[in-house]
């Protein structure tokens, strides 16, 4: 079995910072030791300090810190392009509604997930919101393949959902806490889709 060095050093162009804020450092090298960032230098300095750590160049590449999609209903890539150019209430009542109800399951929410992972990676995005059904089956596939992701099942009160969310709500405990790459959450969607104070309370207490 082949290991990965965990130890090595990144060096492109140019380097956006969190800290210190509104900078670009040109010309710096990141070090990763036991994959945490373990030093930020001029590139310069490298061989010097750092003379036996593989250095990967990036001669024209700018290395920032991941994206992160803070709404986000990935198992919905597999949707992509069905029924456009609608009105929104449109698009979902009289279309995405019926053919959720229809397909979706949990194998339908791991696949899609698992291609989402795959576009928000080549995009540069490393941590999603997510809240979409059967949360348990995005759980599983931001598991399987180490993505960072908070979880949940969208708080949703719809006539057109009854089917679908009852096939789904006993997977609301999701249990993924203790992971460090997923959380979970009970997230709230559009605030015409939430149900009263009172049910959202009996809603929280599952």
């Amino acid at each position: 079995m082949s290991t990965i060095n965990t130890n090595f050093i990144v060096s492109p162009r140019w380097i956006l910072p969190v800290i210190p804020r509104n900078s670009l450092l040109e010309n710096h090298s990141l070090v990763v030791v036991g994959s945490k960032i373990a030093d930020l230098l001029p590139t310069a300095d490298i061989p010097e300090k750092y003379p036996n750590l593989p250095n990967l160049a990036l001669p024209e590449q700018l290395l920032m810190p991941g994206l992160i999609n803070t709404h986000g209903h990935s198992a919905m890539v597999l949707l992509r392009g069905y029924a456009d150019d609608f009105e929104l209430k449109t698009w979902l009542a009289e279309h995405i509604w019926p053919v959720e109800n229809r397909l979706v399951d949990f194998d339908f929410v791991y696949d899609g997930t698992t291609l989402a992972i795959a576009e928000m990676i080549c995009s540069g995005t490393t941590t999603v919101a997510d809240s979409y059904f059967f949360p348990n089956a995005s759980a599983k596939a931001y598991i399987d393949h180490g993505f960072r992701a908070q979880v949940g099942l969208p708080l949703f009160i719809s006539r057109m959902h009854g089917l679908i969310r009852k096939r789904s709500i006993s997977t609301r405990g999701l249990v993924c806490a203790t992971r460090s790459k997923v959380k979970n959450s009970s997230p709230r969607h559009l605030r015409h889709t939430l149900p009263t104070a009172s049910r959202m309370l009996d809603l929280n207490r599952c």
